[in-house]
């Protein structure tokens, strides 16, 4: 199989770690359910503009594969899932820019949508990947080994996945708007998906 990219393995992982850890993560019960929702971050630039400084971001909505029963699956339907996710980002930078517009005639109308955008019943996870490229890093005259992420806290019922490598080190954050103690729970849960990877590779 191959390897996803970086945003399709959070993506997995955190799909395995809502499994293990709350089991049933569907939004409603029998004919009805559905799968719960997560907000991915997509990157615009091409590589012809890279260099330029600042960020051109948008972000897609997906449904997370919990219900898959293993995490070599879960990775598989990841990537399906994010083919082709850029140009539904490209789709949705227009939108928000057509919205934008509007909004200097009515502030209320971002406001809104911001609202529903950070619903957990329209995104209940969050999961957000970074690759640091420049290996030579330092900071103080010290080689840069790792760099955390710190995802936003959105509203109560929300949680968000960040990770950060760095050279050959990947760095997990998990922030939560649930109960107590859930973040550590899913982390944990994370470092069980990848022993488990670790052991079907």
């Amino acid at each position: 199989m191959s390897c996803p990219a970086p945003a399709g393995r959070v993506l997995g992982w955190a799909a395995g770690a809502l499994r293990s850890t709350y089991g049933h993560t569907e939004t409603a019960d029998g004919r009805d359910a559905a799968p719960v929702q997560a907000s991915i971050p997509v990157d615009l630039r091409t590589r012809e503009t890279a260099h330029q400084p600042g960020n051109t971001v948008s972000a897609v909505r997906v449904p997370l594969p919990s219900q898959t029963s293993t995490p070599h699956a879960r990775l598989t339907v990841c990537r399906q899932l994010l083919t082709g996710v850029r140009s539904r980002g490209r789709e949705q930078h227009d939108v928000t820019r057509i919205v934008e517009a509007a909004n200097r005639t009515g502030p209320w109308v971002l406001d809104s949508l911001a609202v529903r955008g950070y619903s957990p019943a329209y995104a209940a996870v969050g999961t957000t990947a970074l690759k640091r490229r420049n290996r030579q890093s330092s900071l103080h005259h010290r080689p840069l080994l790792r760099i955390a992420a710190l995802p936003p806290l959105h509203r109560p019922g929300t949680v968000n996945f960040g990770a950060v490598a760095c050279g050959r080190t990947v760095t997990l954050t998990v922030v939560s708007h649930a109960e107590r103690g859930a973040a550590r729970r899913l982390a944990d849960a994370v470092g069980h998906e990848l022993e488990l990877l670790a052991a079907q590779a």
